[in-house]
């Protein structure tokens, strides 16, 4: 009898089955890792334009009107509500469209802004000494590479007082 050389076919098989199930491992895990870095990304973005607008609330004169940059929702405590169906190409004072650099390619983001006083003292809008601002950052997951959707929200709030006439 003569002696056999090489793969058979099941071999063949068995070790191409194998090879199959370890690449599709291997992209579950890169998909995830892509789709975790693209929402830690977003959300970090968003907490840089809160940090942003507390830094514009710091510099801010107590009583004064707000500026046209600053999206007042609402005084007083409301419901939020998600934003307007076509909110991604409105205008800055509640939309800002932030380029993010992937990889040296531009990726835009749209954040959606909203700001809610408690009274309104803050913008001069009512008598009092103090004024608590809520400003909520709302985002989309969405792409073509992730598949996480829906709306993303961040809220901050902060206490504002009057001290002595001087903020």
């Amino acid at each position: 009898m003569k002696k056999q050389r090489g793969f058979s076919m099941m071999d063949g098989i068995l070790s191409s089955f194998l090879v199959a199930v370890a690449l599709v491992a291997l992209y579950g895990a890169f998909g995830g890792s892509y789709r975790h870095s693209v929402m830690t990304r977003n959300q970090i973005a968003a907490a840089f334009l809160v940090n942003s607008f507390f830094e514009e609330v710091e510099a801010h004169p107590y009583g004064s009107p707000a500026p046209a940059s600053w999206p007042v929702a609402s005084v007083g405590k409301v419901t939020l509500v998600d934003p307007p169906a076509g909110w991604q190409g409105a205008g800055f004072p509640s939309t800002q469209t932030l380029p993010v650099y992937v990889e040296g390619r531009v990726q835009a983001s749209n954040y959606h802004r909203q700001l809610t006083l408690a009274n309104g003292s803050f913008l001069g809008a009512a008598q009092g000494n103090w004024d608590e601002i809520t400003l909520t950052i709302t985002w989309e997951e969405s792409g073509s590479k992730v598949n996480v959707t829906g709306l993303k929200r961040l809220t901050a709030k902060r206490l504002v007082w009057r001290e002595n006439g001087v903020k």
